[in-house]
C-alpha cells in the first residue's frame, strides 16, 4: 500500500506541474507587446482601400479566432480531466489515512473502555 500511495503522489506532483505549466502559458507576462498587436492590427484595418480586402480580411481573423478557440476548449478539457483525477488520487490518499486514524481511536478507546470497566468490577468485588 506504501508504494501504490507513494505511484500515486508521484501521478498528481507530474499532473500539478503540467497543470502549472499550460496555465504559465497563458498569462501575459508583456502587455505592451500585446498593446503594440493590436495596434499593428488597427492600423492594418485602417489601411484597407478596397472594401473586399476588409471582408476576406474579416474572415480570415474570424477563422483564426475559431481555430483559437478550439484550441483553447481542448486545453481546458484536458485541464479539466487532469484536476478530476488529482481530486480521486487525493481522495484515495485520505481515505486509507483516515481510516487507520479511526482504528487508532477504537482500539484507544476499546483500551480505555477495559481498564474502566475492570476497575468497575474490582471495585464491585472489594465492597462485597
Amino acid at each position: 500500500m506504501r508504494y501504490i500511495r507513494r505511484f500515486l503522489i508521484f501521478i498528481s506532483l507530474v499532473l500539478f506541474f503540467r497543470l502549472f505549466a499550460q496555465i504559465f502559458n497563458e498569462v501575459d507576462l508583456i502587455p505592451n507587446y500585446t498593446m503594440t498587436f493590436v495596434d499593428e492590427e488597427i492600423s492594418q484595418v485602417d489601411r484597407f482601400q478596397n472594401l473586399n480586402e476588409s471582408k476576406e480580411y474579416s474572415k480570415s481573423q474570424i477563422y483564426k479566432y475559431q481555430k483559437i478557440n478550439k484550441e483553447r476548449s481542448d486545453t481546458a478539457n484536458s485541464q479539466l480531466m487532469m484536476i478530476v483525477v488529482l481530486v480521486i488520487i487525493q481522495l484515495f490518499s485520505i481515505f486509507p489515512a483516515v481510516q487507520k486514524i479511526r482504528n487508532r481511536m477504537s482500539s484507544t478507546q476499546t483500551k480505555i473502555l477495559k481498564q474502566k470497566f475492570s476497575a468497575e468490577i474490582r471495585t464491585f468485588a472489594d465492597s462485597k
